[in-house]
């Protein structure tokens, strides 16, 4: 029953790091659409709408990081891989605000595009690890149920 609770604990944490993905996720759709309109000429404050958005991205991505940890953390407890992580390029974004240019601009959304695609891919990683834990935590409870039976039978 002690592995049961490793395997609730592990589901918690995947729960927690899905949350905060779909967050991310989230978050860089939107810097992504600032990042089109500021590539299209949109001007100073689409610049500052999309560093806005890039901001709520980094918060983001510090609780995903977080999630992933604790994550992590619970997976050893029942020898499972952890989903991998990964980070946005912090230096266009500073590059982007001091340099703003059509290169730049473009530079930024590619990089935004291919984190989202990242976050897509560590969403879908996620799910299926749920799944993984579900099956497990099955397992475990049907194999506890037929030793107790068994038991009352002996």
């Amino acid at each position: 029953q002690a592995q049961c609770e490793e395997i609730r604990e592990a589901q918690q944490a995947a729960q927690q790091a899905q949350n905060a993905a779909e967050q991310m996720r989230q978050s860089l759709k939107e810097a992504s659409g600032w990042a089109v309109a500021d590539l299209l000429g949109g001007g100073m404050l689409t610049g500052l709408a999309k560093h806005e958005q890039l901001d709520a991205v980094e918060e983001a991505m510090e609780e995903l990081e977080q999630s992933l940890y604790w994550l992590s953390a619970e997976l050893q407890d029942v020898q499972l891989e952890p989903p991998l992580d990964f980070t946005l390029n912090q230096n266009l974004k500073w590059a982007d605000l001091f340099f703003d240019n059509v290169i730049i601009d473009w530079m930024v959304q590619q990089q935004i595009h291919q984190t989202l695609q990242q976050a897509d891919d560590l969403c879908l990683d996620l799910e299926a690890l749920q799944f993984r834990l579900f099956v497990c935590l099955q397992q475990k409870e049907e194999l506890i149920e037929q030793l107790a039976a068994k038991q009352i039978l002996a």
